[in-house]
């Protein structure tokens, strides 16, 4: 994980700076969600990426929650733009969607003072090293759910739990708004709710983690997924009345393997 010119304590307040809050608006319509940055190899261009529903198409306006540090102080700074185009490039298959950052930012003139700390593509394990990790392992996911946003620092949410499938296997399962079946799949037990979607899902230790039956000492990052839907509900009669079915969320949440946000590499601008 890398950062601007700003300064940073640790690895945990560098994933606090991963994310900005998304809002797209079309025609009445509004969608919370979280973008993360990132920048492909070989390439200066840093971009937000997020799920191709949060990036609702030809948004009439976007509001982008930034957040500034300066002399080690966090404030928030909102602002939005009225795109007269669609400003993603979108994934064809699987529900993800990037834009470049420098046009979305230029224009201000505190843009330099901007805290953004961007996941790069050496970050995303390969199947190589996915085959290292332990079947059950330890995630940490960034984002605003239900909207969720410090309102003096801009910062999200931080939330840990397991990957609830192997990330060596993948795991199909259609995705509302997708005709067809997404073939690669996870999932963590980790809730997810509105405000969410796009989150980066990561491995992420510091201090000491086990790794291949050993104890290490440091920290390690990986970029393993992206954020993309909550798994379906139970449904059970009610015991009181067993004509009347409740609905109970299983508290899953679907994740994108990240190397398919490689697929768009082609997409990008390389310097």
């Amino acid at each position: 994980m890398e950062a601007n010119n700003l300064s940073y304590n640790s690895l945990s307040e560098l994933m606090y700076n991963t994310t900005v809050r998304l809002t797209c608006q079309q025609k009445g319509e509004s969608m919370i969600g979280t973008g993360f940055f990132f920048r492909f190899d070989g390439s200066d261009n840093i971009y937000i990426v997020t799920n191709n529903h949060v990036a609702l198409e030809n948004a009439e306006k976007i509001t982008f929650d930034f957040k500034i540090k300066e002399d080690g102080i966090y404030t928030i700074k909102s602002f939005s733009i009225t795109p007269s185009t669609d400003i993603w490039i979108r994934h064809k298959e699987y529900d993800i969607a990037m834009t470049p950052l420098i046009p979305i930012i230029n224009h201000l003139p505190e843009a330099n003072k901007f805290s953004i700390c961007y996941i790069s593509e050496s970050q995303i394990p390969s199947p190589e090293i996915i085959r290292t990790f332990e079947y059950i392992e330890d995630i940490t996911m960034i984002g605003y759910p239900s909207g969720l946003i410090n309102p003096k620092t801009g910062f999200p949410a931080i939330r840990r739990g397991i990957t609830a499938t192997p990330l060596q296997q993948s795991f199909p399962c259609k995705i509302d708004g997708y005709d067809k079946m997404m073939e690669d799949l996870f999932f963590i037990d980790a809730a997810s709710v509105g405000g969410s979607s796009g989150s980066p899902v990561c491995i992420c230790n510091s201090g000491s983690y086990f790794y291949q039956k050993s104890l290490y000492v440091g920290e390690r990052f990986w970029f393993v997924g992206i954020m993309a839907a909550q798994a379906g509900m139970s449904e059970q009669p009610d015991p009181e009345n067993p004509s009347l079915i409740i609905q109970h969320p299983i508290h899953l949440g679907i994740a994108i393997h990240a190397r398919h946000l490689l697929d768009l590499k082609s997409k990008a601008v390389i310097d």
